[in-house]
C-alpha cells in the first residue's frame, strides 16, 4: 500500500474515531427537571444525570444542546447521536435501564377555583380526564408528552376542546391567569414555575389510579453506536446505586410528601432491571 493510500485509510479511521466520540445530550428548557436559565441553571435533576453520566463515559465528547421532545425523537430515530436523558418507556429508541421515577402527571387547577370542579370529583377526590375532555372546562394539554394510557384518552377529542402547546411554563401562565381550567403536569413543574406563591392544587387522574409510579429511560438510536453507548450508560447507573446520595439528588425537587413516597419506591424498584454488580 503507498503513502497517499495510508494516509487516506489514517485519516477515514481518524474521522470516523472522532465522530464515535461524541454525545449530544437533549435538554429543554423544563424547570425543575432541566434549568436553563437563571441561578440554579444546570441543577435541575436530568441536569444532574447527565452530569454524573458525563464523567462515567468520559473517553465521550459531550454536548448539550436544547430541542423539543419531538425534535430529539426526530434525531433519534434518524440514528444521529443524540441521547434523551428523559425518556419514557413508549420511546422508539433503545432504552437504558430506569434512571429515575417521577409519580404520575396530575390536574392542576387554580386553587380559588377548587369550587367549580367539586361536580366532577370522584368519591376518592380524584378527577377524570375523559369527564373534564366532556365537561365545559377548557384545559391546556402537551400533546403526545405523556403516558400512553392518557394520550389515547386525549387522542379521542377533538382539539377544540382543549389548547394545545408544548411550552410548559406557558400553560402554567395561561392557569394562573384563568385562561384556561386546568393543564396536566408534574407537580415539581408547576410549583416550580408558580413560585414562592404557588396558587396551584392538584388531583390524581382517575385512569391512571393504578400507575403508582413512572419509569424514566435515557433514549439512543436504534443502531450499533447507540447500542453501545447504552451499554455503557447501564453500567454506570449500575455503579450510582453504590453511593450514598443517589436517591437524594433525584429528590431534590419533590416536596415532602412526594420525597417520602419516591424514596420507598427507589429502594423497592430501582435495583430490578440493573445489572449483576
Amino acid at each position: 500500500m503507498d503513502l497517499s493510500a495510508v494516509l487516506v485509510l489514517m485519516c477515514a479511521t481518524l474521522l470516523c474515531h472522532a465522530e464515535s466520540d461524541e454525545i449530544t445530550w437533549r435538554i429543554i428548557d423544563w424547570p425543575p427537571f432541566y434549568i436553563v436559565d437563571g441561578p440554579q441553571a444546570q441543577q435541575g435533576l436530568y441536569d444532574h444525570i447527565i452530569d454524573d453520566l458525563s464523567m462515567a463515559l468520559s473517553e465521550y465528547d459531550h454536548n448539550l444542546l436544547e430541542m423539543s421532545t419531538p425534535r430529539a425523537l426526530f434525531e433519534i430515530q434518524k440514528g444521529r447521536k443524540v441521547c434523551h436523558p428523559s425518556a419514557l418507556a413508549n420511546t422508539d429508541a433503545i432504552l437504558s435501564s430506569v434512571n429515575s421515577f417521577l409519580l404520575p402527571h396530575r390536574i392542576i387547577i387554580k386553587h380559588d377555583q377548587a369550587d367549580n370542579f367539586v361536580s366532577l370529583l370522584n368519591p376518592d377526590n380524584s378527577l377524570s380526564l375523559k369527564k373534564l375532555l366532556q365537561s365545559n372546562k377548557f384545559g391546556g394539554l402537551s400533546k403526545n408528552r405523556y403516558t400512553s394510557s392518557l394520550n389515547k384518552i386525549i387522542d379521542q377529542y377533538p382539539s377544540s376542546r382543549f389548547y394545545k402547546s408544548p411550552n410548559y411554563s406557558s400553560l402554567v401562565d395561561m392557569l394562573i391567569r384563568e385562561r384556561i381550567d386546568y393543564i396536566l403536569e408534574y407537580v415539581p413543574i408547576t410549583q416550580f414555575a408558580a413560585g414562592p406563591h404557588n396558587q396551584l392544587t392538584s388531583y390524581a387522574i382517575s385512569e391512571t389510579q393504578d400507575q403508582h409510579f413512572i419509569p424514566v429511560h435515557i433514549a439512543c438510536p436504534k443502531n450499533s453506536w447507540g447500542k453501545a453507548v447504552i451499554k455503557k450508560i447501564n453500567l454506570a447507573l449500575n455503579k450510582q446505586m453504590s453511593a450514598p446520595d443517589f436517591i437524594e439528588s433525584r429528590l431534590r425537587w419533590f416536596d415532602s410528601d412526594s420525597k417520602k413516597l419516591l424514596r420507598k419506591i427507589y429502594q423497592q424498584e430501582y435495583h430490578k432491571d440493573k445489572l449483576d454488580p
